[in-house]
């Protein structure tokens, strides 16, 4: 993965949906902390090569909001829940 990080955008989008699934895996192992990290690094990668409201955004947010959820941040839970109804409210606008 450090490898990956280092190489160009082009290979972003793989790595940062590899991310993601590495973060479903710790997910379901109950490890929400270290899903939590990896939804991060992925939706960072994202962030570089997607537009905002992209799905696979929103997605992430989505998966990175759950993970407060579990660990009890309920405050970061929300911020990112309200991020998310942001963006769906802006592409419902559109």
């Amino acid at each position: 993965l450090k490898i990956g990080e280092t190489l160009s955008p082009i290979n972003y989008r793989s790595l940062s949906f590899t991310l993601n699934n590495i973060g479903n895996i710790y997910k379901s192992r109950k490890e929400y902390g270290k899903a939590l990290g990896y939804y991060k690094r992925s939706l960072d990668l994202k962030l570089k090569i997607y537009p905002s409201n992209h799905p696979t955004i929103i997605n992430t947010r989505v998966n990175i909001e759950k993970m407060y959820s579990e660990t009890g941040s309920e405050e970061q839970c929300a911020i990112y829940f309200e991020r998310v109804v942001n963006i769906a409210r802006q592409n419902d606008a559109s």
